[in-house]
């Protein structure tokens, strides 16, 4: 088995590091700089994991190590992806594969940031989700209680062969869809409708540490806006030449279930049924630093380079921006962040973007 190593020691690198193991693979667990994650906790515990009642020997170390690995998994959230690319910069990575769990431009932001005189990995594939409907961590404990049906991935600097195909099925508790391209993948950030604008109408809720149910109450009140908002991002796609597949089936295929609205979907799923909304302040929340700032602002700017109108998406940017004290226009992920500039043509960005250019 290919020796394999996982950026991002939280709940999701502990899960993938658990399943990893239990294939045979031999797994280099590793915390960043700033985040040590579950490192300490699985060092205290003679470098054991344990899942769901079963322990898992892994190794625990750094970037440094990681980047001696044959294929490195990158589990930070978004907001930590250009630590972790200026990380690997130091090391050629000649032969390497990067997957990034979740991904949805990663390849873009690291050939923005990569050193001309550093070999870039040989190949870097992206997926659009985690694994995972439920996990948590606690120490080295990991708790999984849902695992979904399947999830959608795609390949940048070099095409998922046959070979590779067979390899990375064994990554992962699930089967994998294979996209024709990263950008693919970046569009079907799902999270960015229910997340954003669920926690938004919630937002005084949130702040008073309330917790509602968050999908069965929250993203269920607002699914007429969820539907605004995925109208705007399939004419989004449609301008950019890109296969667009509405929520519902994305999220009927995920969790093997076939209901016939979003709506009923989100009110009666059991990975969603007891999750309850985060606690405030929802300024600090991923919801408003990642969906918000990152993933909101990028289609907007892909959306206004292509002439689309998506007043949606800029409410939720300018709420956010609110919340934040901030202006996510200027600071969120403008296409510049990817290294592209005002006056690239749209073909030019859409190469960027799945890894071409």
């Amino acid at each position: 088995m290919p020796s394999t190593a996982i950026i991002g020691a939280g709940a999701l690198g502990g899960s993938l590091a658990t399943h990893l193991r239990s294939k045979g693979c031999s797994v280099l667990l590793a915390g960043t700089a700033n985040h040590p994650g579950m490192i300490p906790e699985v060092n205290a515990h003679q470098n054991k994991i344990k899942s769901n009642g079963t322990e898992y020997s892994v190794q625990t170390g750094g970037v440094t190590q990681a980047a001696t690995k044959d294929h490195i998994f990158i589990t930070v959230p978004s907001s930590g992806w250009e630590g972790v690319i200026n990380s690997l910069a130091r090391f050629d990575l000649n032969g390497k594969t990067l997957i990034v769990v979740p991904g949805g431009g990663f390849t873009a932001m690291l050939l923005a940031k990569w050193p001309q005189n550093k070999q870039k990995p040989y190949r870097i594939m992206e997926l659009d989700t985690s694994p995972y409907a439920v996990r948590r961590g606690n120490g080295n404990i990991i708790s999984i209680k849902d695992t979904k049906k399947t999830i959608a991935a795609a390949c940048a600097l070099t095409p998922a062969s046959d070979n590779f195909k067979q390899i990375a099925a064994q990554f992962f508790p699930l089967e994998l869809e294979w996209l024709g391209s990263p950008m693919e993948i970046l569009m079907r950030r799902t999270g960015l409708p229910s997340h954003a604008l669920a926690s938004l109408a919630y937002q005084t809720q949130i702040d008073a540490n309330q917790q509602p149910y968050f999908y069965r109450t929250c993203v269920s009140h607002v699914t007429p806006q969820i539907a605004t908002l995925e109208a705007e991002i399939r004419a989004i796609c449609q301008a950019w030449g890109i296969s667009f597949e509405p929520l519902l089936s994305i999220t009927n295929k995920r969790y093997g279930t076939n209901d016939s609205t979003f709506k009923e979907l989100v009110e009666t799923l059991p990975a969603y049924y007891q999750i309850r909304a985060p606690k405030g302040p929802l300024k600090n929340h991923r919801y408003v630093q990642e969906d918000m700032k990152g993933i909101a602002v990028l289609y907007f700017q892909l959306a206004q380079k292509a002439g689309v109108n998506t007043p949606t998406l800029r409410y939720i940017i300018e709420r956010g921006s609110a919340l934040a004290d901030e202006d996510f226009m200027r600071t969120g992920w403008r296409l510049s962040e990817f290294g592209i500039g005002s006056n690239w043509e749209m073909h030019h960005i859409k190469g960027r973007l799945n890894g071409s250019i």
